[in-house]
């Protein structure tokens, strides 16, 4: 008995799955969309603090890494090749100011509010998907 009724049921299912993961694209999209307007219109004026780059880390001479709060609660990470060739860029929602510093392995920050547990992290090198986000829009 539960084989037909399956069966009846399968087209339908497939259909609302499809739908639903059509929605999920959909509002991830839009995020994305938001999110990239609001760097376009906002990093252009933004005042960039460097991160410093200690001495004895095997890549410092390699990458440089800045960032900015672009507006208020948003918080913009950039890293880059030599001066120019952008590698790596996260926007992220912050609940106070945050603290960037570099690793042996990437660039970290922390926000001042909470531990380590809460830290984000960009490895050096950048990975694959890194660099292919900082050349979309």
């Amino acid at each position: 008995m539960a084989g037909p009724r399956f069966a009846r049921l399968r087209k339908p299912l497939l259909r609302w799955t499809c739908w639903i993961a059509a929605l999920v694209a959909l509002v991830y999209l839009c995020d994305y969309l938001i999110d990239a307007r609001m760097r376009m219109t906002k990093a252009p004026g933004c005042e960039w603090d460097l991160v410093p780059n200690p001495n004895n880390l095997p890549y410092d001479a390699a990458y440089s890494a800045r960032f900015c709060y672009l507006v208020r609660g948003t918080f913009l990470v950039q890293v880059h090749r030599g001066v120019d060739e952008l590698v790596a860029e996260r926007t992220y929602l912050y609940p106070d100011l945050a603290s960037v510093y570099w690793e042996s392995d990437g660039l970290g920050y922390v926000y001042d509010d909470v531990g380590r547990d809460a830290a984000g992290f960009i490895e050096i090198p950048p990975t694959l998907i890194d660099r292919l986000r900082a050349k979309l829009p």
